[in-house]
This record gives C-alpha cells, structure tokens and sequence, in this order.
C-alpha cells in the first residue's frame, strides 16, 4: 500500500521543473511532452492539510478528462521508492544490512 496522491503531486512538480534538474521528468527521445503533460494536469492539487495523527490529507480538482498518464507515472514512482530509489529529487542511497557472525558465549 502506497500513498498515490503524494506521488501525484511528485510527478506534477516532475513535469513543471526545469529539464535536467533533479526530480524533473522529461522524454529522452522527443516524445510529445505536452500530450504527456495534459493527462498529468487533468487533475489538480487545490489543498494540502496536515491531520493530527500525521498524515496528510489531499484535495484534487478533475479538470479533464484523463489522467491516465498521470495515475501510470505516480504507479512507477512509487514503484521506484519501493526499491529505495529516490522520487522527490533527492538522492537515496539504499542501505545494506551486512550480516554478522554468530558469536559464541562462553560463561566461566
């Protein structure tokens, strides 16, 4: 279980940022951005409130028809953060556990 509208808002942010900056999102081989770009903003973030136990709650707006693609980007992203690569921008590095050798105890 994830929470897609935090990862709806991320691909939002993705496809408003500046080609090239960290957590942007961009078509490496000259797709049309802008057909991607309409389905990601069919629905619109109108609110964000913080709730007492923590969470946060979104309100969205349906401006089209379709966000298709932006339901299939945020399923991806989170998809990646499932895997400990980073979603936001940012870098995440994941995190080895090494196992140790069982050590004996010896009581005297």
């Amino acid at each position: 279980m994830y929470n897609s509208d935090l990862f709806h808002e991320n691909v939002q942010k993705g496809f408003l940022a500046s080609v090239g900056n960290l957590g942007s999102i961009s078509w490496y081989d000259g797709n049309d951005h802008s057909r991607w770009a309409i389905q990601v903003c069919n629905e619109k973030l109108v609110g964000k409130k913080a709730r007492q136990d923590g969470t946060v709650e979104y309100s969205w707006k349906d401006v089209g028809e379709h966000w298709d693609a932006l339901d299939s980007i945020g399923q991806a992203l989170a998809a990646y953060a499932s895997m400990g690569f980073a979603t936001t921008g940012g870098e995440t590095r994941i995190k080895y556990r090494v196992p140790q050798k069982k050590r004996r105890i010896r009581i005297v």
